[in-house]
């Protein structure tokens, strides 16, 4: 489907659910290097729509070039008009961003704005939580967060995982054991 979307550009550039739809195959297939390069692109192409932004942001966090993506990320974030669901994703890029960066205080604000758009968000949810725990801080918040991610999706065993490690790092030994064998089934 790629390689047809790609033949579809080359005859018309100037078709952004296209270029969509290849940025969304590049992510699909894991190939950050192909999304990076595809969005870079498309941002040139259409500087003025935050998906492309998006989408090179995540490349750049998987490629571990995190200020280049703190900028892009914040760039595309500023381009958003009226959509709360695309304005969360931002900030839980952000978020993974600055959390990959140790830039700790940033990582938590960008994490609660998207929070603040989309509660329900269990990505969010869920990531926060364990990083978090991992530095051992708000573990009550943490532990909050992870059970509802895994009240809203069930059976998810990244999800349960993270609620049996912010437990263990209570010290709630019993029942982490209970949430990260549910995790190993």
């Amino acid at each position: 489907a790629r390689r047809k979307f790609r033949k579809a550009v080359e005859i018309d550039p100037n078709r952004p659910p296209i270029w969509q739809q290849i940025v969304t195959i590049d992510s699909q297939l894991s190939d950050f290097q192909a999304m990076k390069a595809d969005s870079q692109e498309a941002m040139e192409l259409f500087p003025q729509l935050p998906i492309f932004y998006l989408f090179n942001g995540i490349a750049l966090i998987q490629s571990e070039n995190y200020d280049d993506a703190i900028e892009t990320l914040n760039t595309g974030k500023n381009l958003v008009v009226d959509d709360n669901q695309i304005l969360a994703q931002f900030y839980s890029s952000l978020g993974d961003a600055f959390h990959s960066s140790e830039e700790h205080s940033k990582s938590d604000n960008a994490y609660e704005m998207a929070l603040k758009l989309e509660p329900k968000n269990v990505i969010v949810l869920n990531n926060y939580a364990y990083y978090l725990s991992i530095r051992g801080i708000e573990l009550d918040k943490a532990e909050k967060m992870a059970k509802k991610a895994n009240d809203l999706s069930p059976n998810v065993a990244s999800f349960q995982d993270t609620y049996g490690w912010v437990l263990f790092k209570k010290e709630n030994y019993q029942n982490a054991l209970f949430w990260v064998n549910e995790a190993l089934k």
